[in-house]
């Protein structure tokens, strides 16, 4: 699968302050806490009918991070949601990171975080990568991480 929202996840999100984050089914992409898990894809691969992140934990490399400065603009007439750079630390030797994966942590267990996007390792910059025990930083476009019909270019 090319970059881009989960069927399901589109399904739950609204527009940004209106959901809170007090329902785990409901996504808000700038009030909740929305997280970054780099996955090993020769262990699990995009799947829609993986609808959460509990579908994903054997292909974790590291330790997800949460995205701060989150946004959602329009540009150009298309929504375009937006984060800070992040990274991740001290990331341990000989995987290959072949995607990003977005969820909403519930802090109910990883069987409640809905998976939120899924980020192709090849269309981000510096990606894919084998890991050697360093830091991991991952640079989201300037133009933002993923506009409502895709990934931002």
């Amino acid at each position: 699968m090319a970059s881009g929202w989960f069927p399901t996840a589109l399904l739950r999100m609204g527009a940004p302050g209106t959901l809170g984050s007090g329902s785990s089914d409901a996504i808000d992409l700038v009030d909740d806490a929305i997280y970054a898990a780099l996955i090993d894809t020769s262990v699990a691969d995009y799947n829609a009918a993986n609808t959460f992140y509990s579908s994903y934990t054997a292909a974790l490399i590291g330790t997800p991070v949460a995205l701060t400065s989150k946004a959602l603009t329009i540009s150009g007439g298309t929504p375009v949601f937006d984060a800070a750079d992040v990274t991740f630390s001290s990331v341990a030797a000989g995987k290959t990171i072949g995607a990003v994966l977005l969820f909403k942590q519930t802090g109910l267990g990883a069987g409640t975080c809905p998976n939120v996007a899924w980020l192709r390792a090849d269309a981000l910059a510096g990606l894919p990568a084998s890991t050697n025990g360093q830091d991991v930083n991952l640079l989201w476009a300037v133009s933002g991480i993923l506009t409502l019909g895709g990934l931002a270019s």
